[in-house]
């Protein structure tokens, strides 16, 4: 049986992924050269044909120079994108 929700939460986190590296201007071959890691090892994570453990996505975003919290942002727009939602994110009021 497919599980739709998580197809589409690993959609969005492949997704994610790709856009945190074309938003760096990194080629995968770049960003695998940043990891020690062939090109092939970029192109399987974000196909999902390999997937990643916690300390191999801190190793991508620091080659990124991103923080966990801006790629937690960056993957719910588009858990919400790959489910048809459209987020609108409020600045946050000044005090």
């Amino acid at each position: 049986m497919i599980n739709k929700l998580w197809d589409s939460k690993h959609q969005a986190f492949q997704l994610a992924l790709k856009e945190l590296r074309n938003s760096k201007g990194l080629k995968q071959k770049e960003l695998g050269e940043k990891l020690g890691r062939h090109q092939s090892y970029i192109s399987k994570y974000e196909t999902g044909e390999r997937k990643l453990d916690y300390l191999e996505l801190l190793d991508i975003l620091d080659a990124c120079e991103n923080t966990v919290a801006e790629f937690h942002a960056l993957y719910l727009t588009k858990v919400a994108e790959t489910r048809g939602e459209y987020i609108h994110h409020q600045p946050k009021k000044q005090r």
